[in-house]
């Protein structure tokens, strides 16, 4: 422990942390190991992508920091950490905020990880500099800031003495270009970093979504990060090309206590429903697909909650709701007799895991999904392939009895507590969840 000591007392003395000093020899540091892997084409692409990242491939106000103060929240947060008490230091890189009413996997790891005594920096994006402001939350554990102060003050975090020897792992969720010198620091200071491939980011480009995206870059991400994961068989393809033979593979999941599991037996007297809650953009959704199911079944009603409008006119059986608080989900799908899911078939379903499938069964309702084959491993969800087949595997799955212990055991087994579980088993093979993680968590406030 002496000689670390000494070790930590001679690196502040040659390396002021915040000098010019350290900034080299960081930068030294990350070039090092960037010929090492890959040699002369290594010192090109690097060159190459450094000044691309340069070429503000996220918004100019991204900068607005140098001339205004930011709302530098991270010192109170810190010195507020009682940090002999946490397990560990998890920073997200996030594309949406921690709020539940959203229901995205970014939240539900963050939650998980409080569960299991870790502290969490949340980064996520936002759209102008007045969206949103910096929050510190769940009492004190968790620093929500948005992407670009989080980017403004990466090298303080990253390379900051105060989290000791615990864990401190970096966490991305999707690989924007502005990530270029934040995942280097995170290497250089020992921090073990994370891509979380939760997209075929590709196929949202040539959808007219992700206007950022450069395949250059991910490939970058994926060969400088400790690990990869994914949440589909199919998202490690494109790795295995770019030389990364294995990547964890890590689903969606369900928290316990985000809807109360509802009784599956048949409905009183009301129309035949079916119901999607989600994103209704044209990019994935097949608009097609339920327009002609509803000029068919004209006896139907087609309920779709989420962000989005149709290309054209709908049937007056379609109704939609718009987006609606996640709390309030559970009340609408309690009269569905079938939960859809009908996206377009392609590369980016084809590498979709929905975590609304899970929480359709916690709804406890039959799923029947478009697009998405894969997913006919879980219990009672049905892919159709057709206009056709969509309607016959609905009629089929509303006659299905659920028994509730079969999807009482598969949620058990697919919680978001389980599933930071495997990260964390990567990053300390001895490392446990304690009560109130892992499969024994209630679903209670972290």
């Amino acid at each position: 422990m002496k000689n670390r000591n000494g070790l930590v007392w001679l690196k502040q003395k040659l390396l002021p942390q915040g000098s010019r000093r350290e900034q080299i020899w960081v930068e030294l540091r990350q070039l090092a190991r960037l010929i090492g892997r890959e040699g002369v084409k290594g010192i090109l692409q690097y060159l190459r992508l450094k000044r691309h990242g340069e070429q503000l491939l996220f918004p100019a106000w991204w900068l607005m920091h140098t001339i205004r103060p930011m709302d530098n929240q991270l010192p109170v947060f810190l010195h507020a950490l009682d940090i002999p008490s946490i397990q560990g230091i998890v920073v997200i890189y996030a594309a949406t905020p921690y709020q539940t009413s959203e229901g995205q996997r970014s939240t539900w790891l963050a939650r998980a990880f409080l569960r299991a005594g870790w502290a969490v920096i949340y980064g996520y994006w936002r759209w102008s500099p007045s969206d949103r402001e910096v929050e510190i939350l769940e009492q004190g554990k968790l620093l929500q800031l948005p992407l670009d102060e989080l980017w403004a003050q990466s090298h303080e975090i990253f390379s900051s003495m105060v989290f000791g020897d615990i864990p401190r792992l970096f966490l991305v969720e999707f690989p924007h270009p502005s990530l270029f010198n934040m995942i280097n620091l995170a290497n250089a200071f020992d921090w073990f970093t994370i891509y979380d491939r939760i997209d075929d980011w590709l196929a949202f480009y040539q959808k007219g979504q992700a206007a950022w995206y450069d395949v250059d870059f991910e490939r970058y991400l994926v060969r400088n990060v400790t690990r990869c994961s994914i949440t589909t068989k199919s998202l490690g393809e494109a790795i295995q090309e770019w030389g990364i033979e294995s990547a964890l593979l890590i689903p969606n999941a369900y928290e316990p206590g985000a809807f109360s599991i509802l009784p599956s037996g048949r409905l009183g007297e009301q129309p035949f429903t079916v119901g999607y809650f989600g994103h209704l953009t044209s990019a994935w959704f097949d608009w097609d697909l339920i327009i002609q199911l509803a000029e068919k079944r004209t006896e139907w009603i087609i309920e779709l909650i989420g962000p989005g409008l149709p290309p054209r006119s709908i049937p007056d059986n379609i109704h939609l709701t718009g987006r609606l608080p996640h709390a309030e989900l559970a009340d609408h799908a309690a009269h569905w007799n079938v939960a859809i899911i009908p996206f377009q078939e392609g590369d980016l379903s084809r590498s979709v895991d929905p975590i609304k499938v899970y929480e359709y069964l916690a709804l406890g309702k039959p799923v029947v999904v478009t697009g998405m084959p894969h997913l006919s491993q879980m219990p009672y969800v049905y892919p159709a392939q057709s206009t056709d087949e969509f309607e016959e595997m609905i009629l089929e799955a509303s006659g299905m009895t659920l028994d509730e212990q079969v999807i009482a055991r598969f949620l058990s087994e697919n919680n978001w507590d389980q599933r930071i579980k495997v990260m964390l088993q990567e990053i300390s093979p001895s490392f446990q969840l304690f009560a109130g993680g892992s499969g024994n968590s209630t679903g209670d406030q972290p």
